[in-house]
């Protein structure tokens, strides 16, 4: 088996790739060797925004229920045997979990021991072969509204769900990652059976393993094989893996403005701007934009801005409780801002016009290149490795939206200031903004 080798120059971090013969990616980060812990993942990029497929065989377009992906990601977790998938491995003293985002959901265990082909045979056989029934099925979608629930009980997420509704008219980003319960109650046991055979067959499967290593390519080789041979004991073929139909986004909002009403005790405000909506460009370039509006983020809503403290100074907003960032995945940006305030129109216009001051080159060159320097020292120290656990969700969300992370540390040494503010001025510098407004219930 050959393995391709992709590094990071700047920091001497390696990644191997190979093709299986199941269609699987397969990765491999070498740690040191004086870690004590291998981590092993197998993810689908399949996600909440994951709505709309073409199947290779017949051409077909389908069209998955809002939730499917959490919803799987629940039934993966029963063995061929009808036990919780959990419960297994804590008896083998392994740590085990997973979590489902919008462009993916993963599978992973954590071990110190000795039995990774057992660990990763049960790994592999739980989540390519679900036990479904009508049982399991109605089980679970009472603990999935019982989720949904709650998460409606959490005034920070209904606002970010707000956010997105308001701000996406046609992209799938705007769904909710749990589902909504009517959705839910519609999926069936067949359903899930077709769903599993579309995105988790090893042909949309990704395999990652980060463990201590002396020779990388030898382990990396290694760890391949082992894959490649449990699955053809399973019996799995290649397959080609279905393709996505993804969404073009209009540049204009859905809604100017959405009002809710929560058990808040002040009024909570966020502003929303779309980013990069597309996956056109190389990997590169993805990860060159992802990097920069990240970057752009940081530099206008940090504590350290001059004009984030003029405003809370004059009580536009309050210090303590104002953050903004940049969310993104394969095929989805976004811009976002808020925090609580008693004005919310003078929050507005106070964020929304230094935003426009900074971007239009108020922008200090100084905060830009502190920040940038305390990135590169960041990733630099998450590259030495030393704690690996920091490193898996760059490393998987990175794969998931098809980037290849060795390219980080360059992208960002590369990014200028000119590039920040020309950054602002396509993303921010627009009337094109949502306002989600969270005022308390009486």
């Amino acid at each position: 088996m050959k393995a391709e080798l992709f590094k990071d120059e700047l920091s001497g971090s390696e990644m191997y790739h190979a093709m299986l013969s199941t269609g699987m990616n397969a990765y491999f980060l070498p740690l040191s060797s004086d870690v004590k812990i291998s981590m092993f993942h197998l993810f689908t990029k399949f996600g909440g925004i994951d709505a709309r497929f073409r199947m290779p065989e017949t051409r077909k377009v389908v069209e998955v229920e809002n939730g499917t992906a959490h919803f799987l990601e629940h039934c993966a977790f029963y063995d061929p045997t009808g036990q919780h998938a959990l419960i297994e491995f804590y008896k083998k003293g392994v740590a085990a979990n997973a979590w489902t985002l919008f462009d993916h959901t993963t599978y992973h265990f954590s071990s110190a021991g000795t039995n990774t082909r057992k660990n990763l045979d049960f790994l592999v056989d739980f989540v390519t072969t679900p036990y479904l029934t009508d049982a399991v099925v109605a089980k679970e979608q009472g603990v999935i509204a019982q989720e949904i629930a709650m998460y409606h009980d959490d005034p920070n997420w209904v606002q970010e769900e707000n956010l997105r509704q308001a701000l996406f008219q046609e992209h799938p980003f705007r769904r909710s990652l749990g589902g909504d319960k009517s959705a839910i109650m519609r999926i069936t046991k067949e359903y899930l059976q077709f769903a599993y055979g579309t995105f988790y067959h090893p042909s949309n499967l990704n395999f990652v393993v980060f463990a201590p290593s002396k020779n990388g390519m030898k382990d990396a080789v290694k760890y391949f094989m082992l894959m490649d041979n449990l699955c053809a004991k399973k019996g799995f073929s290649q397959k080609q893996a279905p393709d996505y139909i993804y969404t073009d986004e209009p540049v204009e909002v859905a809604q100017k403005k959405i009002v809710d009403w929560h058990k808040v005790p002040e009024p909570l405000i966020s502003i929303g701007f779309k980013g990069n909506m597309s996956i056109k460009g190389s990997p590169y370039e993805r990860m060159r934009t992802d990097v920069l509006n990240d970057l752009l983020a940081k530099a206008l809503f940090s504590k350290s801005s001059e004009a984030v403290y003029k405003l809370a100074e004059a009580g536009v907003i309050r210090g303590g409780a104002f953050s903004g960032d940049y969310s993104s995945g394969r095929g989805f940006g976004m811009f976002s801002v808020g925090g609580s305030t008693d004005d919310c129109d003078r929050f507005t216009e106070g964020v929304i016009s230094m935003i426009r001051e900074q971007v239009r080159g108020k922008l200090p060159r100084e905060l830009f290149e502190t920040l940038k320097e305390a990135k590169i020292s960041e990733a630099a120290k998450q590259k030495e490795l030393e704690k690996p656990e920091n490193l898996e969700g760059f490393i998987i969300t990175s794969l998931a939206a098809g980037l290849n992370p060795m390219d980080a540390m360059k992208v960002l040494m590369d990014i200028s200031y000119e590039d920040v503010l020309e950054a602002g001025k396509r993303y921010l510098d627009t009337d094109n903004y949502s306002v989600a407004i969270m005022n308390p219930k009486a």
